[in-house]
């Protein structure tokens, strides 16, 4: 019986070694489609697990405001609490009509000319009940409610401790209205400062005008 030649070994091997490398590059090309594909889902996974997370945290804090703003009447007012949000110009939403400016909205200019002092020394004792500088809070009242420029009655009517963008900042809500415009004008404006804590600069303002 005649013997395989030495070429006919060499054939042998160099088709067994092409078959090698072309199965394991397929091999290769199908793990890394795969590597890809996982890699790719589990991108998908992560930007659905932030915008649950995002909702969620948006649901925690109505939900606070909600449970905070239950028992609001006027005697119960302004409100003053501190929170770990950090807000931004968008998460501000929830405070634009909330139930504490609701409950001020129809006193008249007149009557919140005389209870702004009041208000203003329940904020600061409620502040200091919560262990926040009450010092501080006095003082931005007392510069964002002087009526010496333009004559506006604000009542501040919501104020709430939190971060803005990153920055401990006070968020205060309030009613207002041009005193003496019109006679028997009502508080139903609303305005919002944001104002870091320390240097007291206004971070962000809105209002409805």
């Amino acid at each position: 019986m005649k013997m395989p030649s030495k070429k006919a070994y060499m054939t042998v091997f160099l088709v067994g070694l092409v078959l090698l490398t072309v199965l394991s590059t397929s091999l290769w090309f199908i793990q890394y489609q795969r590597i890809n594909q996982l890699t790719t889902e589990l991108e998908q996974l992560t930007i659905e697990l932030d915008q649950l997370r995002t909702e969620n945290e948006q649901l925690q804090l109505e939900n606070e405001q909600l449970q905070a703003s239950v028992l609001v009447t006027l005697e119960t007012l302004p409100t003053v609490r501190a929170t770990n949000w950090n807000y931004n110009e968008t998460s501000l939403a929830p405070f634009w009509g909330c139930l504490e400016w609701e409950a001020v909205s129809s006193k008249s200019v007149v009557w919140g000319s005389e209870n702004l002092f009041k208000f203003i020394n329940i904020a600061m004792l409620k502040a200091k009940l919560l262990n926040l500088n009450s010092t501080e809070l006095f003082q931005i009242l007392l510069n964002l409610t002087s009526t010496e420029i333009h004559n506006v009655i604000k009542i501040p009517c919501l104020i709430e401790k939190a971060k803005f963008k990153d920055t401990d900042a006070w968020i205060i809500v309030f009613n207002w209205e041009i005193y003496g415009a019109i006679e028997n004008m009502t508080l139903c404006h609303i305005m919002m400062y944001v104002v870091e804590c320390g240097t007291q600069k206004v971070l962000d303002f809105e209002s409805c005008l």
